[in-house]
């Protein structure tokens, strides 16, 4: 999923990202919350290598990565 907004700064992105990969807590467990939920259902159906992630740049907007096997 691709969006052409003002992106995420580059810190708060790679906070983002930290969290959903687990090597960053939250002191809130309201921060992200919906991100996290989507992310651990992926991980829970798919295995730990898979899940969610974020890129952008600022001004040329953000890509949601959803990372799953291919089935055949």
């Amino acid at each position: 999923v691709i969006d052409n907004g003002e992106g995420i700064p580059a810190e708060k992105l790679n906070h983002i990202n930290r969290v959903l990969a687990g090597e960053e807590e939250v002191p809130d467990e309201n921060i992200y919350f919906g991100l996290r939920n989507v992310n651990d259902r992926i991980r829970l159906n798919f295995g730990k290598g898979c899940g969610l992630a974020f890129e952008s740049k600022e001004s040329l907007g953000t890509r949601a990565v959803i990372n799953i096997p291919l089935v055949k």
